[in-house]
């Protein structure tokens, strides 16, 4: 398209120089009253729009399915809690379980693979500390697979 532009001007420009000017009525060569020719640029104007990518759009990556299988509903200090839930096989999931007090570090707490059979389950187990007082106990659970990422919440409530 711009060697075709280039082309046509550049035509244009050889073709208005010769014979655009008139003899005078005495052939003594071009009268002052002669037309100028007015040759207008064909190259396109620049436009401030970008240029459309070849690229397709960077997909996004659909949401890691993570749900809720079971979880203890309530529990005494002193007591299991578990959480299990359902995600793609292979996924890597880690919990946290926040008190009043502060995130719990309860042994059997914080990152784990999701096992490598076909459910996708992953489950934790904790003890509630004998101390522990009434309370709410917010769980939160993430997953990652490659690109993807999944979480939910839920609560549990520590009583007396």
């Amino acid at each position: 398209m711009h060697r075709l532009a280039s082309t046509l001007l550049a035509a244009a420009i050889v073709c208005a120089s010769c014979g655009s000017a008139t003899e005078s009525p005495t052939g003594a060569g071009p009268s002052d009253d002669a037309a100028t020719p007015v040759v207008e640029s064909l190259a396109p104007e620049p436009s401030s729009e970008p240029e459309p990518s070849s690229e397709p759009p960077a997909a996004t990556p659909k949401p890691l399915p993570v749900s809720l299988v079971s979880r203890t509903g309530s529990v005494n200090p002193g007591n299991m809690a578990s959480v299990t839930v359902d995600t793609a096989q292979g996924a890597e999931c880690s919990i946290s379980v926040e008190y009043e007090s502060g995130e719990s570090e309860a042994a059997g707490l914080g990152d784990k693979k999701a096992k490598a059979k076909a459910d996708g389950q992953v489950t934790w187990r904790w003890l509630v500390g004998i101390n522990t007082n009434p309370q709410r106990a917010d769980v939160f659970v993430m997953c990652f697979l490659g690109d993807r990422d999944g979480s939910l919440s839920t609560v549990i409530k520590v009583k007396r």
